[in-house]
């Protein structure tokens, strides 16, 4: 604070030196400028500054005149704007200062990285719980985007579907059902994160500028909104495939509802991670919306969920997105070339149903996980 007790009389003067002090014992650190010299005894260490901004002390209130030799203010104040005083604070501007001041200006060592992830992930669900609206809207964003999905859905979920006069199965909206999980998964994903860094941007650094690291800022941000997006993608997927026939059983795991929440809320998670990565491109808040959008689109189209007659330029960039994997993963866990009659023979590679493939694009989506993840903590990092 600048001059808080200017203007103020004598008994107004010592009752705001009275607050702050209580300020400080209960663990805040007050730094005050002043030329009220009246109360300073409130006060745990002052610092005298000569001209050229020189420091002529720095200690207890109760030693200046000791220390300086001077015998009242009106003394210490003249001597502050003497030759005497700037030649003694340049002698001594390299020294350190002896005595308990020094001592209890010591910086703290900063908190254990361990530490530091549990309070900030403590105090961002106090944050989250303490907004009933926002917390109201991540409880309903799944309940709603999975009942829109259950109804515009079709029947036969990734059963057989019905018999053809040809006399084999065929499921027209097998293709439209993972579509729909994609765009759900990533729309969860990006939505609950994109804008969680560059809203925090003032607060973020002026924390790390006093000891918060940037990899426990990030971890704090990860473990809370995963949280988050696990519960609302596994209640999207839930409500989506509600009691639609599935296949007997997965490729890898034993329960093909399971194997494919298990796929919807990998690509979930890295959209969350990729949102945190845009958020932090960010400067303001403004720009979140359009980025949402913009993201959301780019996942989905490119996602090989629809369908489309893609040319070989678009298959060839849409495996720089996390979506075309998840895609290839879900579709040979259902068995979607025969649900589907796939005739083309690269999308039949793709999606060839076996444990192999299924792995194969779940492994890739959790490499883009945490390549995005690494690029967040490096683009955080550096913006201090």
């Amino acid at each position: 604070m600048d001059e808080p007790t200017s203007g103020l009389d004598p008994g107004l003067d010592a009752h705001v030196m009275e607050t702050l002090r209580n300020l400080a014992d209960d663990g805040q650190t007050v730094v005050l400028v002043t030329h009220s010299v009246d109360n300073l005894n409130y006060c745990d260490n002052v610092i005298l500054m000569a001209s050229g901004g020189k420091v002529a002390y720095c200690g207890p209130s109760s030693t200046v005149f000791s220390k300086l030799g001077k015998k009242s203010w009106a003394e210490v104040f003249r001597y502050l704007a003497s030759p005497e005083a700037i030649a003694y604070a340049q002698a001594t501007e390299h020294q350190s200062f002896p005595g308990k001041a020094h001592e209890e200006t010591l910086i703290k060592p900063r908190q254990s990285f361990l530490k530091q992830v549990i309070t900030l992930s403590s105090r961002y669900m106090r944050v989250i719980a303490s907004d009933k609206f926002y917390l109201t809207l991540l409880t309903l964003i799944p309940i709603i985007i999975g009942g829109i999905s259950y109804l515009a859905g079709g029947k036969y979920g990734f059963g057989p579907g019905k018999l053809t006069k040809a006399g084999f199965n065929y499921n027209p909206f097998a293709q439209g059902t993972i579509l729909v999980l994609i765009m759900g998964s990533i729309f969860i994903g990006l939505a609950t994160s994109v804008q969680e860094i560059v809203k925090e941007n003032p607060i973020r650094i002026r924390e790390q500028n006093v000891g918060i690291r940037s990899s426990a800022y990030i971890i704090s941000k990860v473990l809370v909104l995963g949280l988050i997006v696990l519960i609302q993608d596994i209640v999207f997927v839930t409500i989506s495939l509600f009691k639609r026939p599935m296949p007997e059983a997965g490729k890898v795991f034993s329960s093909s509802l399971l194997e494919i929440m298990v796929l919807s809320i990998t690509l979930a998670f890295c959209a969350m991670i990729l949102g945190l990565l845009i958020s932090s491109l960010l400067s303001s808040s403004e720009q979140t919306m359009p980025s949402l959008v913009g993201m959301t689109m780019i996942q989905v189209v490119l996602s090989g969920a629809l369908p489309i007659d893609a040319g070989k330029f678009v298959t060839t960039i849409s495996q720089g997105i996390p979506s075309f994997w998840c895609t290839n993963s879900i579709a040979a866990s259902v068995d979607l070339v025969q649900l589907n009659l796939i005739s083309d023979e690269a999308t039949q590679d793709r999606w060839i149903s076996n444990a192999a493939n299924v792995m194969h694009g779940f492994t890739i989506v959790w490499i883009f996980t945490g390549v995005f993840l690494l690029l967040t903590f490096f683009k955080v990092s550096r913006s201090r």
